[in-house]
């Protein structure tokens, strides 16, 4: 059995740095958190993505499985006639090799190639014969397209489980806040916010939402979620968390605004240089050259000047 445990440290600490994608430290703080608050209580379940581009969060969930625990991979990859709003751009050949890089090999890999609003939970669990633990939705960013994925997760995960959302609050992405709405408004039955990590939102089932809220008030203010109070923002050494509402619900918000002037300046300089690379990405030089060994050793040089 493939043996990821000696994988994990080595991946939160340096290597997610150098998949291409968009991932910062504070999600992956936050998931490995979502993990320890599972493994806790006994939630087991597979794990999955919906729109890996090149592996950078899913390489994450693939290393925090136990077990028999397995990972589907859901994306259209090289079908970009299908990628309608241009949000990523996946590479099936990429995602595997950063897998066997970074996480030892792929034994554990479900891979399903396909337009995710053709598939729904059935699909998902056929293929992985149980549900999941920890989904991320990352595909495409328009309104039907999420609310569609968001009804495949809400069917997909066990009770306790956690869907990881992103770019509800991308204002170039406005099509997921609309497709979260709508999803909330009409469909949804089961799945409550419990937390906002900045551009992300996380979603559980109803009853375990203040088993995560009561880990993460106590890892960080130190005192149990039930001794907090609503609409009070508190201070830590990583960034203010504000008690707030969402949805009807109660939710963690973690904001990096306050904070001090050199990390904001530092954040600025590394936000201009990442879309400088965002831009020079998408063109067709680098469509050509990516694969090539002056490919790779750029790709190297902006992994150290404008990680994703």
């Amino acid at each position: 059995m493939q043996n990821l445990s000696k994988y994990l440290p080595a991946y939160i600490d340096r290597n997610y740095k150098k998949v291409e994608g968009w991932l910062g430290e504070d999600t992956v703080l936050q998931i490995t958190r979502i993990n320890s608050v599972q493994t806790k209580l006994g939630i087991s379940g597979n794990v999955g993505e919906i729109g890996v581009h090149h592996g950078k969060l899913f390489i994450l969930l693939y290393l925090l499985m136990q077990n028999e625990e397995q990972a589907i991979a859901i994306d259209i990859f090289e079908q970009q006639n299908l990628n309608i709003d241009k949000s990523g751009r996946g590479d099936l050949s990429i995602f595997e090799r950063n897998l066997e890089t970074y996480a030892g090999g792929k034994s554990k890999l479900k891979t399903i190639n396909a337009d995710s609003t053709t598939i729904g939970a059935k699909e998902i669990l056929s293929e992985l014969g149980g549900k999941l633990r920890l989904f991320s939705i990352d595909g495409g960013h328009l309104p039907n397209i999420v609310r569609h994925d968001l009804n495949t997760a809400a069917s997909a995960i066990c009770d306790g489980g956690v869907v990881i959302l992103d770019d509800y609050f991308n204002p170039e992405f406005p099509g997921v806040s609309e497709g979260v709405n709508q999803f909330f408004l009409l469909d949804n039955k089961e799945l409550v916010p419990f937390f906002v990590g900045i551009n992300k939102i996380y979603l559980t089932t109803s009853k375990y939402a203040e088993h995560y809220m009561d880990f993460f008030t106590q890892a960080d203010l130190g005192i149990p979620y039930c001794e907090t109070k609503k609409f009070r923002t508190y201070d830590t050494h990583l960034s203010p968390i504000r008690i707030s509402e969402m949805f009807g619900s109660t939710v963690l918000s973690y904001s990096p605004d306050k904070f001090g002037i050199v990390h904001r300046l530092f954040r600025a300089i590394k936000r201009n240089r990442t879309q400088l690379r965002k831009q020079l990405s998408n063109s067709s030089t680098w469509e050509y050259l990516k694969s090539t060994k002056l490919g790779n050793f750029i790709r190297s040089i902006a992994n150290k000047l404008a990680p994703y």
